[in-house]
């Protein structure tokens, strides 16, 4: 067996201790359907364990269908001063929220993709919340007991025409717009994220633009990965997109006038579609996965997203 041949070669290079088929690791738990060939990773435990250290207030004792309210905007404005006395009155609750939020942000990374954005943006004002950022924590808790039960569970499709799908996303800001993605192979979540761009975008076009040049670096690691293991791709992925615009950049090679203040990224992508790796092609809103990592959404909107990411695991 290809497991047997592992653990020999392990063996003969590192001291190791097999203990068998694999139930927990760094507090996921870990269950496999070999019939059904599928894969559920779950942190329930760790989910429970955080709510009954935290679950304090008024506001954590209601049910959200959301992580965080869509018309929130939270700034920096709300924070206490540092060295006044509303700053020091607050230590206990910036305690608990430097806590909170490195919990949130482990179970963002692991499992729980539909947390990505807003323990991306709380952690923006971990060094010195307000009031309004412990509030927006208590919901993002609240919103964890109402979805405890929801897991990653990676059961493959077959006959896809095209196994890997990158879903590429922005919302347009003022500022630092936020880049959304996620990958899926055979219809498996692999991979997801929540970025900050590192510019400010002059229009929305721009934003999904630098967003999809994101998701093709993310794609490229994803195609090599896929060849090393046997598993080459046949023609180029589908990178989609919900912007029309970003997509006929993606293709006219001489739109200079349009794109000469982001040349570098207007290269790069045009490159690697030049070169047949992907094909930006435009996907309707609601069926746009990463819109979940770029911002907050109503209850119906978030629902829809959530359960192309996530199963419902009853208790």
């Amino acid at each position: 067996a290809i497991r047997d041949k592992v653990i020999r070669h392990l063996t003969e290079r590192l001291p190791i201790d097999d203990r068998g088929e694999l139930e927990w690791v760094l507090r996921l738990q870990v269950t496999r359907e070999r019939e059904a060939r599928a894969i559920t990773i779950s942190q329930r435990q760790y989910i429970d364990q955080l709510l009954e250290n935290h679950m304090a207030g008024a506001e954590v004792t209601k049910k959200y269908e959301s992580p965080m309210d869509d018309r929130l905007e939270l700034t920096g404005d709300d924070s206490p001063t540092v060295g006044t006395p509303a700053h020091a009155d607050f230590a206990a609750k910036r305690q608990e929220y430097m806590t909170v939020i490195g919990s949130l942000l482990w179970l963002a990374a692991c499992t729980r993709p539909d947390l990505s954005y807003t323990v991306s943006t709380l952690a923006r004002y971990v060094g010195n919340p307000g009031p309004s950022h412990y509030k927006a924590m208590q919901r993002a808790l609240a919103y964890l007991q109402t979805t405890r039960h929801w897991v990653l569970h990676m059961a493959p499709v077959a006959g896809m025409e095209h196994p890997l799908e990158i879903y590429s996303d922005a919302s347009w800001t003022s500022d630092n717009s936020i880049t959304g993605g996620a990958i899926f192979y055979m219809g498996v979540l692999l991979a997801w994220w929540t970025r900050r761009q590192k510019s400010v975008s002059s229009s929305s076009a721009q934003a999904e633009y630098f967003a999809a040049a994101t998701a093709s670096r993310e794609g490229v690691y994803f195609r090599d990965l896929l060849e090393d293991a046997g598993l080459p791709l046949k023609g180029p992925t589908p990178l989609l997109l919900d912007s029309k615009s970003a997509i006929d950049l993606a293709y006219d090679p001489v739109a200079f006038k349009k794109t000469k203040h982001i040349m570098r990224a207007a290269a790069e992508l045009r490159d690697r579609v030049a070169r047949e790796m992907f094909t930006p092609t435009y996907v309707e809103a609601a069926g746009q996965v990463a819109d979940i990592m770029t911002k907050g959404l109503g209850p119906t909107a978030h629902k829809m997203q959530l359960v192309r990411l996530l199963s419902e695991d009853p208790p």
